[in-house]
C-alpha cells in the first residue's frame, strides 16, 4: 500500500434495539404485577368481609350468658341463639378455610440480552401485600369464638343439670324422710330429732338455692319440695305431741312413787324394834308398790331408779329395823355366851397360871376387872340375865389372889438373898480372886432364880444384884491393876539386872532377895503376866552367880599352886633355895595374863583384888 493508512469504521448503534428490549422487560414485569395485585386485592377484600362478619359475631357472643340460651315455650319463635351463631361461625370458618392466594408472589426480570446488545431495568412494579397473617389470626379468632360459644352452652347445660340434680335430690330425700316418718314411734326421739334437723337443712338449702335460669326452668319455684317439707313437719308435730302425752303419763307415775316414799318415811322414823305389826303392814305396802312399778310399761324409755331408790330406802330402813331387833336378840345371847366363856377362860387361866410374870398377872387382873365392868355395864331395851357368869368369875378372883401371895413370898426371899450376897465382901483380901468370883457366882445364882420372874419388884431386886456385881467388879479391876503394876515392876527389874555388872558372888545376894520378894508378890496376886519377866531376872542372876563362882575357884587354884611352889623352894635347912633363874625366860605381863585367861575361856573380866602371892612377890600387879 502506498500513501497512508485509513480510519476503522464506527461501531454499530443498537440504541433502538436496546430501548425496545427495555420496554419489553418493563411491559412483562408490569403484566406479572397486575395479575398478582388483582388476586391479592380480591384476597384482602374477602378477608375484610370475613373480619367484619367476625366482629359482628364477636359482639353478639360477647353479650351472651347462660340465661341467653333459652327458647320461651310461650312463643312460636325460637329465642335461643345458639344454633344460628354456631352455624354462622361454622360458615365463616369454612370461608376462611377456602380463602387463599391462587398466585405466588412473581419474580421480575431486570436484564435481557439481544446478541450484540443487552438491556436492563432498575425499577420493578410494586405488589399489593396479601394479608395471609391476618387470615391465620382470623381463623384463630373464629375458633376462639366457637370455643366461647360452646363454653357458654356447656355452662348452661351444667347449670340446668345442677338445678335438676338439686331438685331431684331434695325430692328423693324428702320422699324417703316421709316414708321414714310413717315408721317412727314416740320412742324414736333420736330419729325425730334427726328428721327435724334434716327437714331444717332441706328448707335452708331450698331457700338458699339460687340460679340465673331458675325462672326459665321452674317459674313457680320448687313447689313440690315445699309441699313435702310441710307434710313432714306436720307429721313430726303430731308425733311429738303424742310423745309429750306419754312423757307426762310416765312422769305422773314416777311422782306417785316419790309421794309413796315421802308419805311413809316419817312413819318408819317413829317405829322401834318393838313395833312388829306395824313393820309387817308397811312391808306389805312396799311390796305392792314395787310390783306396780315392775309392771309399768311404755314405748318411751323411763327410769324409776331414783323413785325406787326411795322405796328401797324405806325397805332398807324397815329391814334395818328388823335386823336391829334380831341383832339385839343375838347380841344378848352372844353377850351371855361370851361373858360365860370369858369367865370360864379367866377362871382356867387363874387356876393354871403362874406367879412369875407380872404382866400376865396384870393381864389376868385386867381381864377379871374388864369382865366385871362389861357385865355390870351391859344394857338393852330387851330383858336379859347373866347370873351364870358369877360363879366362874368369883373362882377366878380367888385364884388370882393366891398367885399374887405366892409371888410376893418368893420375891421377898430373893430380895433378902440379894441384900445379903455381898455381906462378906469387905473381909476378902485384895489378892483373893477366887473369893471375889465366888461372891459374883452367888449373885449370879440369885439372878438365875430371879430370871423366872418378870415385872413388878423384879427390877429393884435385879438392880440390887447389879450393884453387888459392880462392887465386886471394882475389886477385880483393882486386882487387875495390881497385877499389871507387878508386871511393870518385873519388867523394870529384869531390865536393870541385865544392864548391871557383877564382880563377885556377894554382888548377887541383894538382887536375889529383891527378885524373891517380887516373886512372892506375883505369886500372891497370881500375876501370871509377870512370870516371864521374873523368871528372866532369876535366870540372869543364876547365870552371873555361876560365872562368878567359877572365877573364884580358878583364883583359888592358882593361889594354891603358887603357895606350893614357894614351899618347895625351902631346903632342908629351912632356907629358900632358888634355881638358876638365868636359865629361865621371865614371863611378861601379857604372857601372864594370857596364862590366866586360858584357865577359863568364858571369863570376860579379871577380879580386881590382888592375890596374896602377888603381894608377896611385889612383882606382878593387875588391876
Amino acid at each position: 500500500m502506498c500513501g497512508g493508512s485509513s480510519s476503522p469504521p464506527p461501531p454499530p448503534d443498537y440504541t433502538p434495539q436496546i430501548n425496545a428490549l427495555r420496554q419489553s422487560l418493563e411491559a412483562g414485569n408490569q403484566q406479572k404485577a397486575d395479575e398478582y395485585n388483582a388476586v391479592a386485592n380480591a384476597f384482602n377484600q374477602s378477608l375484610g368481609q370475613a373480619r367484619t362478619g367476625l366482629s359482628d359475631l364477636s359482639s353478639r357472643i360477647g353479650g351472651l350468658n347462660v340465661a341467653s340460651f333459652y327458647d320461651d315455650p310461650a312463643t312460636a319463635e325460637n329465642e335461643n341463639p345458639y344454633q344460628s351463631l354456631q352455624s354462622s361461625l361454622s360458615s365463616l370458618s369454612s370461608n376462611l378455610g377456602s380463602l387463599n392466594m391462587s398466585l405466588d408472589r412473581p419474580s421480575f426480570q431486570t436484564f435481557a440480552s439481544g446478541g450484540p446488545y443487552s438491556a436492563s431495568v432498575s425499577t420493578v412494579p410494586s405488589l399489593v401485600l396479601a394479608d395471609t397473617v391476618g387470615r391465620q389470626s382470623l381463623v384463630g379468632d373464629v375458633t376462639g369464638l366457637q370455643n366461647q360459644l360452646n363454653t357458654l352452652k356447656q355452662q348452661r347445660d351444667a347449670e340446668e343439670q345442677r338445678i335438676n340434680a338439686f331438685r331431684n335430690q331434695q325430692l328423693g330425700n324428702l320422699q324417703q324422710a316421709e316414708t321414714g316418718l310413717g315408721q317412727l314411734t314416740i320412742a324414736d326421739l333420736s330419729a325425730m330429732n334427726q328428721l327435724e334437723r334434716d327437714l331444717s337443712s332441706s328448707r335452708a338449702a331450698s331457700s338458699n338455692f339460687t340460679s340465673s335460669i331458675m325462672d326459665q326452668l321452674y317459674p313457680g319455684g320448687f313447689n313440690e319440695i315445699g309441699s313435702l317439707q310441710d307434710s313432714i313437719s306436720s307429721g313430726l308435730s303430731d308425733l311429738r305431741s303424742q310423745r309429750a302425752a306419754e312423757q307426762q303419763r310416765v312422769s305422773d307415775f314416777g311422782q306417785s312413787l316419790y309421794d309413796f316414799a315421802d308419805a311413809n318415811r316419817d312413819q318408819i322414823g317413829n317405829l322401834t324394834i318393838a313395833d312388829e305389826a306395824a313393820m309387817g303392814s308397811l312391808q306389805e305396802a312396799i311390796d305392792a308398790k314395787q310390783r306396780e312399778a315392775e309392771r309399768f310399761s311404755s314405748l318411751l324409755p323411763f327410769n324409776f331408779t331414783s323413785q325406787m331408790g326411795g322405796i328401797s330406802e324405806l325397805e332398807r330402813s324397815l329391814g334395818n329395823l328388823s335386823n336391829e331387833r334380831q341383832r339385839e336378840l343375838d347380841r344378848i345371847a352372844n353377850a351371855e355366851q361370851g361373858f360365860l366363856s370369858t369367865a370360864r377362860g379367866v377362871e382356867q387361866a387363874a387356876e393354871s397360871g403362874n406367879m412369875y410374870s407380872m404382866a400376865a398377872l396384870n393381864a389376868l387382873d385386867d381381864r377379871i376387872r374388864d369382865l366385871r365392868t362389861d357385865v355390870s355395864g351391859f344394857s338393852s331395851l330387851l330383858p336379859f340375865d347373866f347370873g351364870s357368869v358369877e360363879d366362874p368369875l368369883t373362882q377366878a378372883e380367888a385364884a388370882y389372889a393366891g398367885l399374887n401371895e405366892r409371888r410376893a413370898a418368893e420375891l421377898d426371899a430373893l430380895q433378902a438373898r440379894a441384900q445379903a450376897a455381898n455381906s462378906g465382901l469387905g473381909s476378902v483380901a485384895d489378892y483373893d480372886e477366887q473369893a471375889l468370883r465366888d461372891i459374883i457366882a452367888s449373885n449370879t445364882a440369885i439372878g438365875s432364880d430371879l430370871s423366872a420372874f418378870t415385872g413388878g419388884r423384879v427390877g429393884g431386886i435385879s438392880d440390887t444384884l447389879s450393884s453387888n456385881v459392880a462392887a465386886v467388879n471394882e475389886r477385880l479391876a483393882a486386882l487387875t491393876e495390881q497385877r499389871n503394876a507387878l508386871e511393870v515392876q518385873a519388867q523394870e527389874l529384869d531390865k536393870r539386872l541385865r544392864e548391871q555388872t557383877f564382880y563377885a558372888t556377894d554382888d548377887t545376894t541383894a538382887p536375889f532377895d529383891e527378885v524373891q520378894q517380887l516373886r512372892d508378890q506375883i505369886e500372891l496376886y497370881n500375876a501370871q503376866q509377870a512370870l516371864d519377866e521374873i523368871t528372866s531376872a532369876t535366870d540372869r542372876l543364876n547365870s552371873e552367880k555361876a560365872r562368878l563362882e567359877r572365877d573364884a575357884q580358878a583364883v583359888a587354884a592358882r593361889d594354891t599352886a603358887a603357895r606350893n611352889a614357894l614351899l618347895s623352894s625351902f631346903g632342908p635347912t629351912g632356907v629358900p633355895e632358888f634355881g638358876d633363874l638365868s636359865l629361865v625366860d621371865p614371863l611378861t605381863a601379857a604372857q601372864y595374863l594370857a596364862l590366866l585367861r586360858s584357865a577359863d575361856d568364858e571369863e570376860e573380866q579379871l577380879p580386881t583384888s590382888v592375890s596374896p602371892f602377888s603381894q608377896n612377890l611385889g612383882v606382878i600387879r593387875i588391876g
